[in-house]
């Protein structure tokens, strides 16, 4: 009977051993490696989620480049109509054109001041000059407003600023004119000079 007891006893001892072995290779080896996994499979989420993105962006490489090519093209086709040269002749060249190709307003400028040059804003490196004309002549209101709006909207590398309008008052007829007499200035970018390759 004692015998037996004992070998209770050992094999308690023998279960109570292998429990603990177990636990500790839980603790020790695997708790740890699953631990370890867990984070492995997120750093594959993250790293996944940024070569989605690259993949994204590499995609979108062509259309950049196309978007790049058009900006390009409109830039030189804008840079093809700005002053160079005799810019006095340029502007006048610029408002007697505008008139033939724009009848419908009823507007005259037959002053044109000659050109200041001017600088444009605090931006770093901004590869333009301008210059800047004082013009004046007359028109009816809705007209100036009309004339005002398509010449800057055709002619982006111009601004119109300083627009003051008074009433013409009576002719030497005695009639009261319904047109306005108006001054404003145009300011217009100037073509960069291209530098000889070399220099």
């Amino acid at each position: 009977m004692s015998n037996l007891t004992q070998k209770q006893q050992q094999m308690v001892m023998v279960g109570l051993v292998a429990a603990m072995l177990v636990v500790a290779t839980y603790m020790l080896v695997i708790s740890p490696q699953r631990a370890k996994m867990v984070e492995n499979e997120t750093i594959k989420t993250e790293y996944g989620d940024k070569k989605a993105q690259a993949e994204t962006l590499i995609a979108k490489e062509d259309q950049f480049n196309a978007d790049m090519d058009a900006v390009k093209a409109r830039l030189t086709e804008i840079e093809d109509q700005m002053a160079e040269g005799d810019i006095f002749l340029w502007i006048n060249l610029l408002l007697n054109k505008f008139k033939s190709e724009h009848k419908q307003f009823d507007v005259e400028i037959p002053s044109v001041g000659r050109e200041q040059r001017v600088t444009i804003g605090a931006i770093p490196e901004f590869p333009y000059e301008a210059a800047k004309f004082r013009v004046a002549g007359t028109g009816h209101f809705h007209d100036l407003g009309s004339y005002i709006k398509t010449f800057e909207n055709e002619h982006p590398y111009i601004r119109v600023q300083n627009v003051t309008l008074q009433p013409m008052g009576e002719s030497e007829s005695g009639e009261v004119s319904e047109k306005l007499s108006f001054s404003m200035e145009l300011v217009a970018l100037i073509k960069p000079v291209e530098e000889a390759e070399g220099e």
